[in-house]
């Protein structure tokens, strides 16, 4: 929240088997349009939580305006 307004949320969600990692950020602009980025990962190493190593398998983002 920037001045009582909106600026970014942010969801980390974690596949049942906690092989795949997916992150998405959005953006709400004051005069444009909402950016939403994704990324997915897999792990590469570590076994429990959000804890290890995670290799970037995509980058999902619109193209700019």
């Amino acid at each position: 929240m920037e001045n009582g307004v909106k600026t970014n949320t942010y969801h980390w969600e974690l596949s049942a088997g906690g092989k795949i990692f997916t992150a998405t950020a959005t953006a709400f602009r004051p005069s444009g349009p909402v950016i939403v980025g994704q990324l997915v990962a897999t792990r590469v190493s570590g076994s429990n939580d959000f804890a290890g190593e995670w290799k970037d398998t995509s980058f999902l983002q619109p193209p700019p305006d």
